[in-house]
């Protein structure tokens, strides 16, 4: 897969994962949300180490951003 499916592809997963409530019982719902941190290699990193570093960076970055976010660790570059 390359780093625009796999962007796509958990952008997706954000929506869907933010469209569903969590079920508390008692008919209560919490809304969920996600934060997602993308890293592809080569793009992003030439090792596992760095694979990893990128997409925690990434991961940061959505974070930092709001919720329900896809932060790609090359564009952050």
């Amino acid at each position: 897969m390359d780093e625009f499916a796999a962007a796509e592809t958990a952008r997706r997963i954000v929506d869907i994962v933010g469209d569903t409530p969590f079920d508390i019982g008692a008919g209560g719902q919490l809304p969920v949300t996600v934060s997602a941190g993308l890293a592809t290699l080569p793009s992003a990193a030439n090792s596992a180490d760095t694979l990893m570093a990128a997409a925690d960076k990434a991961l940061y970055a959505a974070k930092d951003g709001g919720r329900n976010r896809v932060e790609v660790a090359s564009i952050l570059k």
